[in-house]
């Protein structure tokens, strides 16, 4: 049975951990790459029908399987009939935003699992 003292400590720990947790959310929000990633957002949000057709092709995407035979195939075909949104200035500036903070974020991540020794080795191909 813990101890209300164990209970106490393992409690403060998690807090002092989101505590720290904000305070690095707070410094992702204040760097370049994020603030380009809002703005990019924010302006491809305002072009409404862009910003959905965008995000339809997003979605068809996350259900594309790499390790389907024929991914490569389905990929050039989804590319081809989303090209014109694709290419739009607007949307490749914010896909490269999104790209940056992606990074960051992917940094920070492995970051914490190599000083933990976290076993993420499955996530690799």
């Amino acid at each position: 049975m813990e101890s209300e003292k164990q209970k106490y400590t393992r409690r403060s720990g998690t807090d002092r951990v989101m505590a720290k947790t904000e305070e690095l959310t707070r410094l992702i929000r204040a760097t370049d790459s994020f603030q380009r990633y809002q703005k990019d957002l924010e302006l491809l949000k305002s072009q409404e029908d862009l910003y959905s057709r965008l995000n339809e092709f997003r979605r068809k995407s996350l259900y594309l399987d790499e390790q389907n035979e024929r991914y490569y195939e389905i990929s050039n075909v989804m590319y081809e009939e989303y090209k014109d949104t694709l290419t739009e200035p607007v949307v490749r500036e914010f896909l490269a935003s999104q790209a940056r903070i992606n990074k960051l974020l992917r940094q920070v991540f492995d970051r914490i699992a190599a000083d933990m020794e976290i076993d993420v080795s499955y996530m690799e191909s």
